[in-house]
């Protein structure tokens, strides 16, 4: 059997390297392109349920101050829902009634606790924990989505930025075994090629960083 010439053997191995080192590329510019796309995505996603929980959050401050609006006008016939007179307890009841029924859910509940402890400052119904997340809900749920989203697309944005680092590395590692496949130095060309070999390995670990 006729041996292989060691320059033949290095030709060989660089046509080798130059395939492997190609396919490596052009599958980490690929994952790359996924990866920014994916980031593209969710950071469309966090812009969206921003914009949402600044909207809610416009409304939950809205209420608010309907619901202390609404807390004062109930504060002003609530003596009246108590008094011995029928007539007046009746008109009382009616428009205290009236002006709680048009609060945020759980307000109510929450204002008729606070008058029964004699409107006690640590219970006021403006402070009570059921009525505030009744209130704030919509808004700090899309606040927290909006920055799990943003989180999401950094975290995609980072493997794609190392993936078009090593896309770049073995840029060079191609560029190297090109050199050393054109090259007719035998000793010339493998120093080349192991330099190009390193380069390549050097962009697999950087590759391997994303993941």
């Amino acid at each position: 059997m006729q041996n292989v010439a060691p320059g033949r053997r290095v030709e060989i191995l660089t046509a080798v390297m130059l395939g492997l080192v190609s396919v490596a590329t052009a599958l980490g510019a690929w994952q790359a392109a996924v990866w920014t796309s994916d980031s593209d995505r969710y950071e469309l996603k966090a812009r969206d349920a921003r914009d949402q929980s600044i909207t809610q959050s416009v409304i939950a401050d809205y209420d608010r101050r309907a619901d202390r609006e609404a807390s004062a006008n109930a504060a002003q016939y609530y003596p009246l829902s108590t008094s011995a007179d029928p007539l007046e307890a009746t008109f009382g009841t009616l428009q205290l009634t009236a002006a709680l029924g048009q609060t945020t859910a759980g307000f109510a509940e929450a204002w008729k606790q606070w008058a029964a402890s004699g409107f006690s400052a640590s219970k006021d119904a403006m402070l009570n924990p059921d009525y505030i997340i009744s209130r704030d809900k919509a808004s700090l749920s899309a606040a927290y989505a909006s920055s799990v989203a943003i989180g999401i697309s950094d975290s995609f944005r980072y493997k794609a930025d190392r993936m078009a680092q090593a896309a770049l590395v073995h840029a060079v590692a191609l560029f190297l075994l090109g050199i050393a496949g054109v090259n007719r130095n035998p000793a010339v060309r493998l120093w080349i090629l192991t330099l190009g070999v390193f380069v390549f390995i050097v962009g697999v670990a950087v590759a391997t960083a994303a993941f």
